[in-house]
């Protein structure tokens, strides 16, 4: 993938997605994008980190290549249009907490199994519903996915608006423009990204060269120093 900077300049992205499901529905094609990770800890915020990021770079050059990979992912020639429905984190290892709540303890075997693997991530409630055909007001082992009794998401399920999807996108390309304008600009001073308490530059390899010392460098709070969503766009686990 390739992003344009203010000043003329371009930025090359480059990764392997783990999986796409493709959704044949009427007049378009669906496109969710499955990222594998040992563990899924979403914690979502206003910025965008770690797999979070990851994940929404993903969309965005699955979307920027959408015209060229239509018929080749879709194998289909009458392909009106190609529409992103959103992207998932899905956990190698089971999350055995998530038989804790009672929907869960009381669940069939195969539904008990599909809980401790359940993905995080965030889709478009358009597409959500096609992802669980039996989705209703009981959280579903598919997905973090709920239907209130008016047909309405819950607020801190992972089924958003497209226009939510879109924003997430926009910010993914900005946070990369943000970070390789540093890297043009020749910034290399010690102060690495602090997000809760974890250090950005924890599996750095190059730690021993730097010789980080947080008496001497307090680092760059995340909150404070990333692109943000605007405020109006902040909802759910965002807030």
């Amino acid at each position: 993938m390739e992003l344009h900077l203010s000043d003329g300049g371009r930025v090359r992205v480059r990764g392997q997605i783990d999986r796409i499901d493709v959704a044949d529905t009427a007049g378009a094609a669906r496109l969710l994008v499955y990222d594998y990770k040992s563990r899924v800890d979403w914690a979502a915020r206003p910025w965008l980190t770690g797999s979070r990021l990851q994940l929404f770079l993903y969309l965005l050059a699955l979307g920027d290549a959408r015209a060229a990979q239509t018929i080749r992912l879709c194998k289909s020639e009458n392909r009106d249009d190609v529409q992103l429905a959103g992207g998932l984190l899905a956990p190698l290892y089971p999350g055995l907490k998530a038989l804790e709540p009672q929907y869960a303890a009381q669940a069939a075997a195969d539904e008990q199994l599909m809980y401790l693997y359940r993905p995080r991530g965030l889709v478009s409630d358009d597409a959500a519903v096609l992802l669980d055909t039996q989705l209703g007001n009981q959280p579903s082992p598919v997905a973090n996915l709920r239907l209130k009794k008016n047909g309405g998401f819950y607020e801190k399920c992972d089924a958003r608006p497209a226009a939510a999807l879109a924003g997430r996108l926009d910010l993914a390309a900005e946070t990369v423009r943000f970070a390789a304008a540093g890297v043009c600009a020749g910034r290399i001073e010690i102060a690495p990204l602090v997000e809760g308490n974890r250090r950005a530059c924890l599996d750095c390899d190059f730690s021993a060269v730097c010789r980080f010392d947080p008496a001497y460098h307090p680092g760059r709070a995340v909150e404070t120093t990333l692109p943000r969503l605007a405020e109006a766009d902040v909802t759910g686990d965002d807030a």
